[in-house]
């Protein structure tokens, strides 16, 4: 299962709708460049998409995904988000409808 939204899979990671290990990777809309915007994004996300009953379980997965590198920000590399109007969850990569930015 591939997730295409940070602070949305991350969540149901953390509130147990989701099985961790059951996902390859997180193809975000991210454009984040430093490890101090990924602070700076980290408390967006707890500001404003997650909440205080599972924020710090939701960072933990993040922290972890990232640092296992199971992010992947394909906005750098081909000018391309993945569109999540109908879902941010697919089975594998063919699933993913792209948008060009």
């Amino acid at each position: 299962m591939i997730g295409l939204s940070i602070p949305d899979c991350c969540r149901e990671i953390a509130q147990g709708r989701v099985d961790a290990g059951a996902v390859l990777k997180i193809v975000a809309r991210t454009g984040v460049q430093s490890p101090g915007e990924w602070e700076t994004v980290i408390r967006m996300y707890r500001d404003f998409f997650w909440d205080k009953d599972y924020a710090d379980r939701a960072e933990e997965i993040f922290r972890k995904f990232l640092g296992e590198k199971r992010i992947e920000q394909p906005r750098f590399t081909e000018r391309l988000i993945p569109d999540t109007r109908h879902g941010f969850w697919v089975g594998d990569e063919s699933e993913i409808s792209w948008k060009k930015v």
